[in-house]
């Protein structure tokens, strides 16, 4: 069957805002609040707040409903994290929960950045496939909030997110979703991912044309993960940049 979409996973993929980008965000919004609140703790703020996200993170882990989250607004999670941080420095007023999450979203978009070899890639594809979706797991606000900040908004087809859709990788359902709203069949969609868990083990799941395991580790580390992979579902192809994307779609 010919190929008619691709499918792209977002966060790893395109999008490249790692745990120290994050990391730096949260010290400079706890640098920010602290010139105006002279008797602030902004170390005490900082680990606090690491604390905070890291805890609710791995209880979603334990669920097993890890950016599934449905139900959840990311703005509204990142503002009851600083809300609960702050408190637990002695800052319980709203006005200093407001500023933070303000503070936090602006530094965030501004480091924002895509992968040098995600728009070549796009626009590569555009040309050989025509139609292109990103799917991507998490609250769909936070996520679309990516998206637009990175201007991919209008460089794809279609933007699936588990908030949104209430279903998360590796559930095929959301896959499905994706090529409905493209348009074509689920058997003739490629995706490529970053995660053996969600974008391999999901695309493989929803019986999609070729599940792309996109390994961006310097060559001499991927040894190390050879036999986690033989463990999972093996990815049709296995590429190290999305510059070696095109070349593996059929003439």
């Amino acid at each position: 069957m010919q190929i008619q979409a691709v499918f792209l996973d977002l966060d790893g993929t395109l999008l490249n805002y790692e745990g120290v980008d994050w990391a730096d965000t949260v010290r400079e919004v706890c640098a920010a609040l602290g010139q105006s609140r002279p008797g602030l703790d902004t170390a005490r703020l900082f680990t606090t707040y690491t604390k905070r996200t890291q805890a609710y993170f791995a209880q979603l882990d334990r669920l097993g409903t890890a950016w599934d989250l449905a139900n959840a607004d990311g703005f509204d999670v990142w503002r009851n994290m600083w809300s609960q941080a702050l408190s637990e420095c002695g800052y319980s007023q709203a006005a200093a929960a407001d500023e933070a999450v303000d503070r936090y979203t602006a530094d965030r978009a501004a480091r924002y950045r895509l992968f040098d070899d995600a728009l070549p890639c796009i626009a590569e594809l555009r040309t050989r496939v025509g139609r292109l979706a990103i799917i991507t797991n998490g609250p769909g606000r936070t996520q679309q909030h990516k998206i637009d900040a990175t201007g991919l908004t209008d460089l794809v087809d279609a933007v699936v997110t588990s908030g949104a859709a209430g279903v998360a990788k590796p559930d095929p359902a959301i896959f499905e979703i994706a090529a409905k709203e493209l348009g074509v069949p689920s058997a003739s969609a490629w995706h490529v991912g970053d995660s053996m868990a969600a974008d391999i083990a999901g695309a493989r799941r929803a019986g999609l044309a070729a599940a792309i395991w996109l390994d961006r580790r310097p060559r001499r580390l991927r040894n190390l993960v050879r036999q986690a992979v033989r463990r999972s579902p093996r990815p049709h192809h296995t590429v190290s940049s999305l510059s070696e994307l095109p070349a593996l779609l059929p003439n």
